[in-house]
């Protein structure tokens, strides 16, 4: 598996690290399994810095549209990947534009500027419900 991730529910968030070929069969694996953990509505900080560009466009489209299915009528929240490059940059706006999702998505060149965008776009409410 060349995905792997964590998920915190108290902090509402999924952390998740590529490394090596990601094939799509890996991106439909990790979206099932953050959807039967029901994190789709959870922040999402995915790190494709370690990835080569295995996948098509067209399989980017499939992996998009799988994710636009497990989301459907479900509020998704926003998702921060890292890339390394401009060609991988085009690939994550293919896979947005083929998901249909009503959210904020921000693709960065920095881990930690992506972290950040998350907690600014979407802060995790404190114990009582208030942002924290």
């Amino acid at each position: 598996m060349s995905i792997t991730w964590t998920i915190s529910h108290p902090l509402r968030l999924v952390i998740a690290t590529g490394k090596g070929e990601a094939t799509s069969a890996d991106f439909l694996f990790y979206l099932d399994e953050i959807a039967k953990a029901g994190a789709i509505p959870y922040r999402k900080l995915l790190d494709l810095t370690n990835v080569g560009i295995p996948m098509s466009q067209a399989d980017i489209r499939r992996v998009g549209r799988h994710y636009a299915n497990l989301a459907d009528k479900k509020l998704v929240g926003p998702s921060a990947i890292v890339v390394t490059s401009d060609a991988f940059a085009n690939l994550v706006k293919i896979f947005d534009a083929a998901t249909k999702a009503e959210r904020p998505l921000k693709i960065f060149r920095d881990l930690r500027a992506a972290r950040a965008w998350l907690d600014e776009v979407a802060p995790v409410a404190a114990p009582g419900g208030t942002p924290g």
